[in-house]
């Protein structure tokens, strides 16, 4: 798991960094990157051409998982959803900064499936959102759930721009 500071600045941990991860993610329900009831620390990544989802964050018996933060990183042209976070009952931080998430065939940031509990922060900045054949980004936060989405370019999505659902 990722460790950070007061500040949110990454410390130790599980990290990719300056990789590329190219024409991987299954068929169903994999990502090329999977991330499964623990935190990750994604900085300068390349995520393209996956089979199905670029990220997918899921929980298996887990309930709490730390601050997982996406930052300065290139995620396009991918088989279903950019980042998908299947957030049902789960307690999770997502931060997603100074990124790049277009022409995925799904929505570019989806947080779904969250609307039945658990307590989510979602905080995403400074991204462009484009060309995806879907929401650019959508937030389905649960009660009590809280969503920060600032200073984003969302364009040319095929359906919202941005979707949100029971977030505060």
């Amino acid at each position: 798991a990722s460790t950070y500071d007061g500040s949110d600045n990454y410390t130790g941990g599980s990290i990719l960094e300056y990789v590329d991860v190219l024409y991987a993610g299954g068929t169903s329900n994999e990502g090329a990157v999977n991330i499964r009831s623990t935190n990750l620390y994604l900085n300068n990544v390349t995520i393209q051409h996956s089979a199905h989802y670029g990220i997918q964050m899921e929980k298996t018996n887990v309930q709490a998982v730390g601050l997982t933060k996406i930052e300065n990183s290139l995620i396009t042209d991918n088989g279903s959803s950019g980042i998908e976070c299947q957030a049902d009952k789960y307690n999770i931080q997502i931060t997603i900064h100074n990124c790049t998430i277009k022409n995925n065939q799904g929505t570019g940031i989806s947080t779904s499936s969250g609307d039945a509990g658990g307590t989510q922060l979602y905080i995403f900045t400074n991204n462009l959102v484009d060309g995806n054949t879907g929401s650019g980004i959508t937030v389905m936060g649960g009660d009590a759930g809280q969503s920060i989405i600032a200073n984003n370019i969302v364009n040319n999505n095929t359906s919202n721009g941005i979707r949100t659902r029971a977030c505060n």
